[in-house]
């Protein structure tokens, strides 16, 4: 069951954070975020819309009485922690059948915004690099593959964990991980030709181990 309209500020703001929250969220695909912000909408008495470009939405929100409010919302896309699809899930459905007022939910999604990593730095860089060995053998099932990858993925891994302190890093993670992980295949493996220049390297760590980053 519904609860009564709520005001058309407070909404606006309470899906101004639903969709930044999905919107950083959606390097998977963008196409849940909709689904989401027109269900919390109507769940507490208005309707909503976005509009998606790249890294913002456009979120146009109408009250039952026909005011409207129109906001951009920032978000750069990464993939999102699987334990915070976990809780987004069970807190959409309590928001669609009626089960929060809107003070409550946003305090709950303020509580999935701020919940800290499940996992310690260290966990998450072995994450990274155990990530990267296993797809190696799959490319090209060769010890000096595997090495490569070994200390490739290293620096991708130290990278990625240092980005979840520094904000900034986080915003261009990928190129940055490109190219320190080119220079140091230029530099230190590219020496003996039997196992490709530095395009094929380059390209072979790139299909295994920055789609982490």
């Amino acid at each position: 069951m519904g609860h009564a309209a709520a005001g058309l500020d407070d909404l606006t703001a309470f899906l101004g954070r639903l969709t930044a929250l999905m919107l950083r969220s959606s390097g998977e695909g963008a196409y849940s975020i909709e689904r989401a912000v027109g269900t919390g909408a109507r769940a507490f008495g208005g309707q909503a819309s976005v509009i998606l470009v790249p890294e913002a939405a456009v979120l146009s929100v109408a009250a039952a009485d026909g005011r409207m409010r129109t906001v951009c919302v920032h978000g750069f896309p990464e993939v999102i922690r699987l334990d915070q699809v976990a809780a987004l899930k069970p807190f959409l459905a309590d928001v669609r059948a009626g089960r929060l007022g809107l003070a409550e939910a946003n305090r709950r999604l303020a509580r999935i915004e701020a919940a800290p990593p499940p996992y310690p730095w260290w966990l998450k860089f072995l994450g990274v690099l155990l990530f990267s060995l296993g797809f190696a053998p799959l490319v090209q099932p060769t010890w000096y593959e595997i090495t490569t990858t070994a200390v490739l993925g290293a620096i991708a891994a130290a990278l990625v964990v240092a980005a979840v302190r520094a904000p900034r890093l986080s915003k261009i993670l990928p190129l940055v991980v490109s190219a320190v992980v080119s220079v140091v295949i230029i530099e230190v493996f590219t020496g003996d030709p039997a196992h490709g220049g530095p395009v094929l390297l380059t390209s072979r760590f790139h299909e295994v181990g920055l789609s982490e980053a």
